[in-house]
């Protein structure tokens, strides 16, 4: 799920690593507009993982790809979530 100005859209994570995340964002719900901008600040439910804030720095077509914005601790953090859900852990 990404959260912008109270908006929520869901979506399928296509890539994500320690510094950011590519997501497919559902068409069905953006009723042919594109919902986001670059730039925009977006705030990321990714399953399994914790809540996440970002911007989104590129789209094309359907993907959204963000950068979070997250210090080295929590980058740390976030990449060892990451290796437990990836690795059934």
């Amino acid at each position: 799920m990404i959260s912008r100005n109270g908006n929520q859209f869901s979506g399928k994570t296509v890539d994500i690593s320690a510094g950011g995340l590519a997501v497919k964002i559902n068409e069905s719900e953006t009723s042919g507009e594109k919902p986001f901008e670059r730039g925009d600040q977006v705030t990321l439910d990714v399953e399994e993982l914790s809540t996440l804030s970002g911007s989104v720095i590129r789209i094309k077509n359907a993907d959204v790809i963000i950068r979070f914005d997250l210090d080295q601790r929590l980058k740390e953090r976030l990449l060892a979530e990451i290796m437990i859900v990836t690795n059934n852990i």
